[in-house]
């Protein structure tokens, strides 16, 4: 298993706990999670919702070196947003530094670190959850979730369908972006450059993929039709999830943990 291929939309399942927790509740748990965090700015509550990242870490066996490639582009973000909040959030505080026309004052760096904190925060939820799920039990838990939204006209089989569609392309297209840059490189392709000379050279590389992947999902319209799938037809699941007292344990945590963070975000 090479390392550096795996990304976003490829499962890790290593046999952990976090792995046997029914999809269903690890999606709202997620959900709840995400939500609370958007919703506080306060260094208290990152540090609750970090230590319970931390152990659920722990109980996912998700390789480190794994992980932080998952999220690379997500510390670039961070680092960017950090960037600005320390440049532009003066908010007449105290100067750290005075770099001319630009000043650096406590305050840029405290609303620098907490936003950026809260950033990494919600992606690492993301990608800790993509990575103990398997693709299609996510597509199955959102349609049994939302299910009641048939009642208003929604088709959620396809909502279900479309999502897991696109879950797995990722992968896929980080794929064949490997394969065409190989074979460009194989036949005289070179990277080397300055910026828009990269650019430049990586057009044809783009359409290639891009060629690559409008096929692939042609082939996957064809296999469907092949199969009988009708989007206005109710699909069935072969798996069948049931909530056990594990996961009601698991509930019980993450729900104590966002009463919490509301709690010392709002009233403390």
């Amino acid at each position: 298993m090479n390392l550096d291929n795996l990304i976003f939309g490829t499962a890790c399942l290593t046999g952990s706990p976090l792995g046997k927790i029914d999809p269903r509740v690890k999606l709202l748990a997620t959900f709840c999670l995400i939500f609370v965090t958007a919703l506080t700015i306060e260094a208290r509550a990152y540090f609750i919702l970090s230590i319970l990242l931390v152990i659920t870490l722990g109980f996912s066996r998700i390789p480190l070196k794994l992980l932080l490639v998952n999220i690379r582009p997500f510390i670039l973000l961070a680092l960017i947003t950090f960037i600005l909040h320390l440049i532009f959030s003066n908010d007449n505080g105290a100067v750290i530094l005075n770099l001319g026309i630009l000043e650096v004052t406590e305050s840029g760096l405290v609303k620098g670190l907490l936003f950026s904190w809260r950033i990494l925060i919600m992606f690492v939820i993301t990608v800790v959850f993509s990575m103990s799920t398997d693709p299609l039990d996510i597509s199955d838990s959102m349609v049994s979730i939302f299910r009641p939204l048939k009642k208003l006209k929604i088709n959620v089989d396809q909502m279900g369908l479309l999502f897991f569609m696109a879950i797995r392309f990722i992968p896929l297209l980080s794929q064949r972006m490997q394969a065409v840059y190989s074979a460009q490189v194989s036949r005289g392709f070179n990277p080397q450059g300055n910026a828009i000379r990269k650019l430049k050279n990586s057009l044809p590389l783009f359409k290639a993929v891009f060629a690559s992947v409008i096929r692939s999902a042609d082939h996957i319209a064809l296999a469907l039709q092949a199969r009988g799938f009708h989007p206005k037809r109710s699909r069935t699941s072969l798996r069948k999830f049931k909530i056990i007292s594990f996961d009601y344990l698991i509930m019980l945590i993450v729900g104590g943990v966002c009463l919490s963070v509301l709690y010392l975000e709002y009233y403390a």
